[in-house]
């Protein structure tokens, strides 16, 4: 359980309710496997709450020019591979009593599950950990990251059981336009959670101030400063996304994965749901980001929101 933090919300001024809008799509992708259930089993969950309609994907493979035998063999069973998936989809709708079409594809697993998520309108895919979307099978390049990269809706990647709605969600902040989004989806995605904000800080040339000697004093009152003005903007993210009342705050220093996944571990019953490419978008690209590392190590499921793209045009 996440310890607590401060308030978000100060005694005397009350969160102004807001309704929430429900999610009506959601997609999950599956390869069929054990390990495969455990994210049909949160997605059944999160459609059952939201009252959505579940679409469910398998990507068969393509197996091109050069493998013609391989190609036949595979025909062959399609049929039956129809069946399986079209079945799957329907166990599920009766375990959840939810609306839960099933569609068969082949090809590229990322870019065909993007593609089905944009033909049905969905706004939320939800991955397994384990299997062909693996998010531990690289830190850089999976299956997760190119789907992200590829629809413009959240991913959220599933590692446990879905005994229970998620009651603790954990979200890291570093005031960029896609923690913004992580948090106001979360807010949406996740009703009845209670939040933990977080913000991993260290004061800006501490570094410096440090090895070229300064007061001890005056390095702790920077650190003060800084800490202090994390948490008002942690604060008025709280506010911004409507769970002010149901969230506190926390602001630390030190690594910022490690002190995410040092979080993550306290978590019940939790997720982690944080923007992806947040402040250094180039850093993602080539090193995988914080995000995809916290992906990779977290013993919970974690959400990953991209930023809304800007139009065309749009100025600053």
């Amino acid at each position: 359980m996440i310890a607590a933090g401060t308030p978000a919300a100060p005694r005397g001024h009350p969160e102004t309710p807001t309704m929430v809008q429900r999610l009506r799509q959601i997609l999950v992708a599956t390869d069929l496997s054990r390990e495969a259930g455990l994210a049909l089993e949160r997605a059944g969950r999160l459609a059952q709450e939201h009252g959505a309609r579940l679409t469910l994907v398998h990507v068969a493979p393509a197996t091109g020019r050069r493998a013609a035998r391989s190609d036949r063999i595979l025909r062959a069973v399609i049929p039956q591979l129809h069946s399986v998936v079209a079945e799957t989809a329907a166990k599920l709708g009766r375990a959840f009593q939810i609306r839960c079409a099933s569609v068969l594809a082949r090809g590229e697993p990322a870019a065909l599950i993007a593609r089905t998520a944009r033909r049905f309108e969905a706004e939320l895919i939800v991955l397994g950990a384990h299997g062909s979307a693996s998010v531990l099978d690289q830190v850089i390049g999976t299956t997760a990251d190119r789907v992200l990269r590829l629809s413009a809706a959240p991913v959220l990647v599933v590692r446990t059981h879905a005994r229970v709605a998620y009651a603790e969600v954990l979200v890291p902040s570093d005031d960029s336009p896609a923690a913004h989004a992580a948090a106001r989806f979360a807010a949406r995605a996740f009703p009845t959670g209670r939040f933990l904000m977080l913000a991993v800080v260290n004061a800006p040339f501490e570094g410096f101030l440090m090895r070229y000697g300064a007061d001890a004093q005056l390095l702790a009152a920077h650190r003060r400063s800084t800490a202090r003005e994390a948490e008002a903007r942690l604060r008025a993210l709280a506010a911004q996304a409507g769970i002010a009342e149901r969230a506190s705050l926390r602001v630390e220093r030190g690594y910022v994965p490690a002190q995410i996944l040092r979080r993550a571990g306290e978590l019940g019953d939790g997720v982690i749901a944080m923007g992806a490419y947040g402040r250094n978008p180039l850093a993602a690209k080539l090193l995988g980001g914080v995000s995809v590392r916290v992906a990779a190590g977290a013993p919970c499921d974690v959400l990953l929101v991209r930023p809304a793209r800007r139009a065309r045009g749009a100025t600053h």
